[in-house]
């Protein structure tokens, strides 16, 4: 290269490859206080009842049909019906637990008694 001639080619930048989302570790940075979270994919199933179980499932019908099955049948234990599905592609939700645990006790409130 002739000096005082500016480089005319460009160095070509190698493209990185996307890296798969771990929706697991998502859904538990999101919960840090559920029991237990099980299963790969956006969708979350949440089970309020007595402790935070989070479920998770590829596509949104899966989810959609377990959610039908144990809102008929109870997600075992002392179930109070308070389960929910959570896109996890989309924003985090700006509920924190102290904010679940006090709507977990209105909820027993109300269909309980207590």
């Amino acid at each position: 290269m002739a000096r005082g001639k500016a480089r005319t080619t460009r160095r070509k930048v190698k493209k990185r490859p996307k890296k798969a989302i771990n929706w697991s570790g998502r859904a538990k940075r999101w919960w840090k206080w559920a029991w237990w979270v099980d299963g790969n994919g956006p969708f979350a199933l949440l089970a309020h009842c007595r402790v935070l179980t989070v479920r998770l499932y590829a596509k949104c019908d899966e989810a959609e049909r377990d959610k039908a099955v144990i809102d008929r049948g109870g997600c075992g234990g002392p179930c109070y019906g308070n389960h929910e599905i959570v896109d996890l592609r989309k924003k985090r939700p700006n509920r924190e637990p102290e904010a679940e645990l006090e709507e977990f006790r209105d909820y027993r409130r109300r269909w309980m008694g207590v």
